[in-house]
């Protein structure tokens, strides 16, 4: 199922973290991406993590929201509005 999704910018003062994540069900392995933008679209940070044991594209979407929390606290963020965009 492909979607055309728009990127909406977040109000002033706010980073918007954008996190998808990829699930490998013969490994159980999961790869988490973050992606923080502010108001103008300016990338002011981004990671990846690769997690291990994760048991469904449940888990590894929550777990890459999680992350996404943890690296705005590490980047010292005060104001943000986590994104994803499971269907599941």
């Amino acid at each position: 199922m492909q979607r055309n999704v728009l990127w909406r910018p977040p109000k002033s003062w706010v980073i918007k973290l954008n996190f998808d994540s990829s699930f490998a069900i013969n490994t159980n392995f999961s790869i988490s991406a973050v992606l923080a933008r502010d108001l103008e679209g300016q990338i002011m940070g981004a990671c990846t993590y690769l997690l291990l044991d994760v048991v469904d594209a449940f888990v590894a979407e929550a777990k890459a929201c999680e992350r996404a929390l943890y690296f705005a606290l590490d980047m010292g963020f005060k104001k943000v509005i986590p994104e994803g965009d499971s269907l599941t």
